[in-house]
C-alpha cells in the first residue's frame, strides 16, 4: 500500500499524521507545490507585520515528517493524475504510484470581478509568497 497525498496544508498534514499512526509500515509521500513546510496560515497577518517569522507560525518542521517517515516533498507540483496507470504527475515530469491518493489541495483566493481589483498594490494574502509580494 502506497499513500500519496496531494496538498501539504492543515488537511494534507493530518491525514499524512493520521495515516501514520494506523499504518508504521507503508509509504506515506506529501506532495506540496511551495518550498517551505506547512505553517499556520492565519499567522500571515503577524509575520506580514513583522511580529514573527515564518518558523514561529511553522509547527512542524521538516524533520517532524522525516522522524515519522512521511515522505514530504516540498516544492514538487502536481499537474495531473494518470488514473489508468494510478500515477500522480508532478510539473518535473516525475510520477509517483499510488494505491490510495487524497487530493487536500486547499483553497485559493478569489478576486471578484470589480473595477480596479487587478491595479497595482491590490493584493490576496494566502501565502508566504504574497507576504513577500506585499512587502516589495
Amino acid at each position: 500500500m502506497t499513500y500519496v497525498i496531494v496538498g501539504g496544508g492543515i488537511a494534507g498534514v493530518t491525514a499524512a499524521q493520521k495515516l501514520r499512526t494506523l499504518d508504521s509500515a507503508a509509504p506515506v509521500i506529501l506532495v506540496e507545490a511551495e518550498p517551505i513546510p506547512y505553517y499556520l496560515r492565519p499567522g500571515l497577518i503577524e509575520v506580514l507585520a513583522g511580529q514573527k517569522g515564518l518558523e514561529g507560525i511553522t509547527p512542524y518542521p521538516r524533520e517532524w515528517f522525516e522522524t515519522r517517515g512521511i515522505d514530504y516533498r516540498l516544492g514538487e507540483a502536481a499537474v495531473g493524475l494518470d488514473l489508468a496507470r494510478r500515477e500522480v504527475v508532478l510539473a518535473s515530469g516525475r510520477r509517483l504510484p499510488f494505491t490510495r491518493l487524497l487530493l487536500a489541495t486547499g483553497a485559493e483566493p478569489l478576486r471578484p470581478p470589480i473595477p480596479g481589483v487587478d491595479l497595482p498594490g491590490v493584493f490576496t494574502l494566502r501565502t508566504a509568497a504574497d507576504v513577500e509580494r506585499i512587502r516589495t
